[in-house]
């Protein structure tokens, strides 16, 4: 276990018993605390039957409503891969409506779940975009695979409270309206949402029976050492097949961290290829000076280091490699 969850086993206990009996969850704390590394460790420790599907919201103000929906899609598709024997999911969102019908025909899935799939997969190549209608079809499809699969579907939405809009085609209330029908009507899905703050917009009656799980500051262990939740304690390079998904919570959480302005710089240096300002400026349309004060910043959090001539590096290869591939 991490040094970021001990302590922790109250909260995480918590967490699990409440996706067993089928309530929502909100867990909430100060950025940095550790809520994500609590949801990744409580994934770990849910019964066989119950499916998780994380997606945090942290990049949401980044993304076209087509690329959220395509995210969210993956995420959920993703963790149920193994049960569905669909393939490849990022094949699957590549294929066109009538390869991916075709697809669809090979697999043993209901004509519903068929239906629900193609809608949510090929969402972005209609001319009549719906997307909350689609956001709806992906909460939906989530209940009907649990059903079809025997399974409990457990929804992990971190950094809630960022919902406040995307670029276009979706607003926060749009997304917030949609997971609370969604989960005021399925019976085989669970909430799970985490973040600083619960965003406003639910309505009451959806707020109600909410299970509130709270982390509070940890100042010692039971040795009397200090926990220290910022030292980006590299428990991926411990973690053996399989653990790909607990590697993207652990980077998402360190993400966290960054504003906005400081996310573009980092996946542009990681996606691009660039490392000096002058480069970087370039890529994204700031000023150098702008581009150098970020990254001044950056390097002062630990993400990146300065090196001879200018040029900065992503100090984590592992963490550059995961940023280039988003």
């Amino acid at each position: 276990m991490s040094e970021a969850v001990i302590g922790r086993e109250t909260e995480m206990t918590k967490v699990v018993s409440a996706v067993k009996k089928s309530q929502k969850v909100f867990l909430y704390g100060i950025d940095g605390i550790g809520k994500t590394t609590v949801l990744s460790e409580a994934m770990k420790r849910l019964p066989k039957n119950t499916v998780a599907a994380y997606f945090s919201f942290s990049m949401l103000d980044t993304l076209t409503a087509d690329e959220f929906l395509e995210r969210f899609g993956k995420s959920l598709l993703g963790a149920y891969e193994e049960r569905l024997g669909l393939g490849d999911i990022d094949e699957l969102y590549g294929l066109s409506i009538v390869d991916l019908d075709i697809h669809l025909k090979n697999c043993r899935l209901s004509n519903t779940v068929k239906e629900k799939l193609k809608v949510s997969v090929a969402s972005g190549q209609q001319k009549k975009k719906d997307h909350k209608g689609c956001l709806a079809a992906l909460l939906q499809l989530a209940d009907l695979l649990a059903a079809e699969t025997g399974t409990r579907c457990a929804i992990m939405f971190d950094d809630i409270q960022v919902v406040s809009g995307i670029r276009e085609g979706l607003d926060s209330s749009g997304i917030m309206g949609a997971v609370e029908n969604s989960f005021s009507l399925h019976s085989h899905t669970s909430l799970v949402m985490a973040g600083t703050r619960m965003p406003a917009g639910f309505s009451s009656d959806f707020l109600v029976g909410i299970e509130r799980i709270g982390l509070s500051p940890l100042t010692k262990t039971e040795a009397g050492k200090d926990y220290d939740y910022h030292l980006g304690i590299p428990l991926y390079m411990r973690l053996g097949k399989g653990a790909m998904q607990a590697i993207g919570l652990l980077f998402s959480e360190r993400l966290n961290r960054l504003s906005t302005k400081e996310r573009i710089i980092l996946f542009t240096m990681a996606k691009a290829s660039v490392n000096t300002p002058s480069t970087i400026a370039k890529e994204i349309d700031y000023s150098q000076t702008s581009v150098r004060r970020f990254l001044t910043i950056m390097e002062e959090k630990g993400f990146v280091s300065l090196k001879a001539r200018g040029r900065f590096e992503i100090d984590d290869p592992v963490f550059e490699r995961w940023l280039k591939e988003r």
